[in-house]
């Protein structure tokens, strides 16, 4: 029941000067990101840090995993003719060279056998 009090009290306190209230409000929140710095701090010292999640390293990571990559050296110019194909194809740049490929390599084994 005191809390309840105490809240309305205040409460009343920041409508008779707003000004107070925000200097009172500001000084609470320095306060509390005084304490929770303080607490990482401590933490960090103590050798518990929160662990970071690096979505860039992971998505590196699973691309080693799963892709092979292929360095494509092309005559100045011919760069934006494929570019401008793929768009006109719906696809992207490297779709659009990932399905060539797979045509070449199919038309190969075809005319193979």
């Amino acid at each position: 029941m005191k809390k309840q009090g105490k809240e309305n009290g205040a409460l009343e306190a920041f409508k008779a000067n707003p000004e107070k209230g925000m200097k009172i409000v500001e000084s609470v929140l320095k306060k509390e990101n005084a304490k929770k710095a303080a607490k990482e701090a401590e933490e960090a010292a103590a050798g518990h840090e929160k662990p970071v999640f690096n979505q860039i390293a992971y998505q590196n990571e699973f691309n080693r995993k799963k892709y092979d990559r292929i360095n494509l050296i092309m005559q100045k110019g011919k760069k934006e003719r494929v570019r401008v194909a793929a768009a006109a194809a719906g696809q992207s740049v490297n779709e659009y060279i990932n399905v060539a490929i797979d045509r070449a390599l199919n038309a190969d084994t075809t005319a193979a056998e």
